[in-house]
């Protein structure tokens, strides 16, 4: 299983190296980050003010979502490392919204719900970000654990 991830791994730096973004690249790096076990966990805020900063990035970060009396939900703040567009994978099929520092709303330009490569990948939502803090809020939903990876792609709006 370690030889299988480490091909993978390798397939996919190939690829990014030589160009060769896709949404099937994308769907394989999304597939190996949340199939794995977590690299970090963090609780979501009920309170987008009181959201705390994630590690998000291609290794997968489980976000414990807070109680919202009867659902599940909350928000944690992210901050790319670079502009361009920014792809999250969900391991559930949640609601996200996105907004800026000011609490503008941040529109989501392309959403893909499922995989045909695995079944870790439920949803992914792709929006364009500054090297800035965004909130990310997810649900309501009854999903209490959510694993997201996030990865920069600018090839997944590309027809």
């Amino acid at each position: 299983m370690k030889k299988l991830s480490v091909l993978l791994s390798s397939t996919l730096f190939v690829l990014a190296a030589c160009g060769g973004g896709s949404d099937t690249d994308l769907e394989t790096a999304f597939c190996i980050g949340l199939g794995g076990a977590a690299d970090a966990t963090i609780a979501a805020s009920a309170s987008p003010d009181a959201a705390p900063t994630a590690p998000l990035g291609d290794l997968r970060t489980d976000v414990t979502l807070a109680d919202l009396g009867g659902e599940n939900g909350g928000s944690i703040v992210y901050v790319p490392d670079e502009d361009g567009f920014f792809a999250f994978g969900l391991g559930a099929d949640v609601e996200l919204s996105i907004a800026d520092a000011s609490g503008n709303d941040v529109p989501i330009v392309k959403t893909v719900r499922g995989s045909a490569m695995c079944t870790e990948l439920a949803v992914r939502y792709t929006a364009e970000l500054r090297a800035q803090p965004y909130t990310l809020t997810f649900g309501p939903t009854a999903t209490a654990t959510l694993p997201i990876v996030a990865e920069e792609s600018d090839d997944d709006v590309t027809p």
